[in-house]
């Protein structure tokens, strides 16, 4: 997306999305068996391909609506149950057979529940960890790459409006930002090619060296230019065509490095690189999302990092937003106590 890449702010505002609340409510029998609810409510716009939600048969769903509004929303509500026996290990994703083939890009959650007898007392355990999302190396370019101060003067007068110097020091730094972040995303499926065996080290390191030349030739101020002076619904459309063209380039000129034949790239080929632009997309996805969990344990709670309340003595609760996965793990925790006669 355009706001990910630090381009214009008047264009990145356009790409606001609303807010998806993710609530989750799970009780923990005595038995060890646990009931689990799932709901997901409000606006998915621009995020409808790059949602997981609980799917039948695995989950009883008792609500699956996706409606359009007059505001140009896309509201969701979906809510699905899920009865788990005692010994069954709890899902770990929401992703479902739809989603077989990038299952790995999508949020993983691994969940557990123990429990157990020490003398004349039985322990409920409940472990959850979120697993960190990689935001940064795509998300937030290093300093180098820009200048607050100039970016504010071009963003009140306008690219055209500024002195020569600033429109070409900010084109300068545009560029230097687009090269890094295709750079990375280029890096970052070649690194999968090599580690699934389709590629060595050694021609890993060849396609990046040919690939960054390309980039230095590609990506020029004239360019970027020609693309400011647009209209903002254009410039969009031109600034995503624009990335998608150069990402198609750079796996056809790695395809050519590695083989070394003039063979064009097939799917499975190119499948690495579409998992990296697919799992960016999962991430803003999440972003946009609230996450509430509400978890219920037989007895009385006595260690948690999550928030308790005076008189619910088994229940607790953890709150937070999609950032807070941004290159790190979220882990979630809760130990009860049931004390026998």
């Amino acid at each position: 997306m355009m706001s990910r890449h630090i381009w214009l702010v008047s264009v990145a505002a356009l790409l606001v999305s609303g807010c998806l609340e993710r609530n989750e409510s799970i009780t923990v029998h005595e038995d060890g068996s646990a009931s689990w609810t799932v709901e997901f409510k409000g606006d998915v716009q621009g995020h409808e391909d790059f949602l997981a939600l609980p799917q039948p048969p695995e989950w009883d769903v008792t609500s699956m609506s996706i409606d359009s509004t007059d505001e140009g929303k896309v509201e969701l509500h979906w809510v699905a149950h899920r009865e788990i026996p005692h010994g069954d290990a709890l899902p770990s994703s929401f992703a479902g057979p739809d989603r077989e083939a990038v299952r790995s890009s999508h949020l993983q959650f691994p969940s557990g529940v123990k429990r157990w007898r020490e003398g004349s007392r039985t322990y409920y355990e409940f472990t959850r960890h979120y697993r960190a999302r990689t935001y940064g190396r795509h998300h937030e370019l290093p300093d180098i790459f820009s200048d607050a101060e100039l970016e504010e003067r071009v963003l009140e007068h306008g690219i055209f409006n500024v002195s020569e110097a600033d429109r070409n020091q900010y084109l300068d730094n545009l560029s230097d930002q687009l090269r890094y972040t295709l750079f990375n995303e280029l890096q970052d499926g070649l690194g999968i090619l090599v580690l699934d065996g389709g590629a060595t080290v050694a021609q890993k390191r060849a396609s990046e060296e040919v690939a960054w030349e390309h980039l230095g030739d590609r990506i020029d101020d004239a360019l970027l230019l020609d693309v400011l002076a647009m209209d903002e619904d254009e410039m969009d459309l031109a600034y995503e065509q624009l990335l998608g063209g150069v990402r198609e380039e750079l796996v056809d000129i790695a395809g050519r490095a590695i083989w070394g034949d003039g063979r064009t790239p097939d799917s499975s080929f190119r499948h690495p690189f579409r998992v990296v632009y697919y799992d960016q997309h999962v991430t803003d996805a999440i972003n946009m999302q609230v996450f509430q969990i509400e978890l219920v344990l037989p007895g009385e709670i006595v260690r948690t990092n999550g928030y308790t309340e005076p008189g619910e003595p088994g229940q607790v609760m953890w709150m937070f937003d999609g950032a807070a996965l941004h290159d790190r793990d979220v882990p979630l925790y809760a130990l009860s106590v049931v004390e026998h006669p």
